[in-house]
């Protein structure tokens, strides 16, 4: 090998040695960076997970659960108990022996229901679910349900409850209620003005135009799909009634209620009702 080819070899060695340490260098920086973003990222992950936890903990920190409405109370007659109907107060069950199938008895119950209200034709998935309230009765929800609210409305405590039922079950929910021995129209004889009135807010929260769809009657307010929480801040806005306790089996319900409250400045105890044994 002649040294011409000793000094090519030389220099393309050095040029390979060179590049190979670029590569290197520019290797460990990729990683570097690799390892920068991704711990970015992990820091951005945990810093969202934190901000979520720390919104949903904000929100529902100061609701209570209790496992039995019956631990539940008011002591002062110028006090409201407020609660929900349907997995609270009461559960809703099939008829033990209905004199036809149920499907038969769905047809019959919405031709029926159509005669009364025309109005509905057009929504006939509307009316066929929610006379499943006509093929149901209720029960109370805990052996103990019954004589608690008797008590509270013996002692003069204002009992109301706003309910996800339509409107439009209004009277049938009454006919269940009537033969459990509930009546919720005890102590608010003074709202009976209200009676088959709208309530509810006309904007929601984030300051649409809304119409309200929510109404009261004999001591029950149908809230529908309407927000639950709104719809009681604007039931105390128009009475001056306001609840002292809320309870629910539904947190976000629940939460509504309990955010509408702190935000009108009115003390509100609010409940998660999780039963220990339904029934």
């Amino acid at each position: 090998m002649n040294k011409h080819h000793i000094h090519i070899n030389y220099f393309y060695l050095c040029f390979v040695a060179i590049f190979v340490k670029f590569a290197i260098l520019e290797l460990e920086h990729q990683i570097k960076l690799f390892y920068k973003w991704g711990s970015l990222m992990t820091n951005m992950r945990k810093t969202f997970l934190l901000f979520s936890l720390s919104i949903a903990f904000s929100v529902y920190a100061d609701i209570q659960k209790c496992t039995s409405v019956c631990n539940i109370t008011v002591s002062d007659q110028s006090k409201t108990f407020l609660t929900d109907l349907d997995d609270t107060i009461v559960k809703r069950v099939f008829e033990d022996k209905p004199r036809m199938t149920w499907w038969q008895e769905m047809i019959v119950n919405s031709y029926i229901y159509l005669k009364k209200h025309p109005h509905m034709i057009m929504h006939p998935i509307t009316t066929i679910y929610d006379n499943f309230h006509y093929l149901q009765r209720v029960e109370p929800m805990e052996s103990c349900t019954l004589q608690h609210v008797h008590k509270l409305q013996q002692q003069k405590i204002r009992v109301l409850v706003a309910t996800a039922r339509p409107y439009y079950v209004a009277d049938r929910t009454e006919e269940q209620l009537k033969k459990i021995g509930l009546d919720f129209s005890i102590n608010n004889e003074d709202l009976a003005h209200l009676n088959d009135k709208l309530i509810g807010p006309t904007v929601d929260k984030d300051g649409n135009k809304i119409t309200p769809s929510a109404v009261y009657k004999n001591g029950i307010i149908y809230c529908g799909t309407q927000d639950k929480g709104l719809t009681v801040l604007d039931f105390e806005q128009k009475t001056g009634i306001y609840p002292s306790v809320y309870i629910d089996d539904k947190k976000p319900l629940a939460a509504s209620v309990d955010d509408a409250m702190k935000k009108a400045g009115k003390p509100c105890t609010t409940y998660l009702y999780e039963p220990a044994i339904a029934g």
